[in-house]
């Protein structure tokens, strides 16, 4: 099983990913666009994983989601490779520190259960596209680096985490959600 774990995309920022990807598309962009509904911030990247594992993987979930729900606003729009081509167009996280409070729980907790834990350096951000690369380099519009036109406004509370599986056919990749973990609802009515 190819497994992730992720807090999909809702509210403000569900909508201004939406209207962000489609600007970039009347721009002329060429790439291969994320479907809504896959629109996720993903926190780590778990691999191929033996289904075994998956009760380890929901108690880390559990264990990390004893957590406060927080805000997150939208950031600008970017591009990865940062430097050279680009490959990947997303929409970021301003501010995401409790966020990546939120990853480092849960990678302590998978590892704490030998599980791997991306160790990657954490750059939060919804993929928006993947950059087609059809005959050469295409001209990147002028949005590219941009801030997203809700930028620092809260645009949608964290209520949970989910384990993903990433299943892939001829038509693309699809992701499947497998295990919800909600965080405390603290303070709100």
């Amino acid at each position: 099983m190819r497994l992730f774990i992720a807090v999909a995309a809702a509210g403000g920022f569900l909508q201004e990913a939406l209207m962000t990807q489609a600007r970039l598309k009347q721009s002329g962009m060429r790439a291969s666009w994320t479907k809504p509904e896959q629109f996720h911030l993903t926190l780590h990247f778990l691999g191929e994983t033996d289904p075994a594992r998956l009760p380890d993987i929901r108690a880390a979930l559990d264990a990390a989601a004893k957590t406060e729900s927080f805000e997150l606003a939208c950031g600008r729009i970017g591009f990865f490779p940062e430097y050279g081509e680009p490959r990947v167009v997303w929409l970021g996280v301003q501010q995401p520190a409790r966020l990546a409070r939120l990853r480092d729980r849960i990678g302590a907790e998978l590892a704490s259960r030998g599980l791997y834990a991306d160790s990657r350096p954490f750059a939060a951000h919804l993929t928006l596209g993947r950059i087609a690369r059809a005959g050469g380099t295409q001209k990147l519009p002028d949005e590219a680096n941009a801030p997203a036109p809700r930028a620092g406004k809260p645009a949608m509370r964290v209520m949970r985490a989910a384990l993903y599986e990433s299943l892939r056919s001829g038509s693309g990749t699809e992701h499947k959600e497998l295990y919800g973990a909600a965080l405390k609802r603290s303070g709100i009515p």
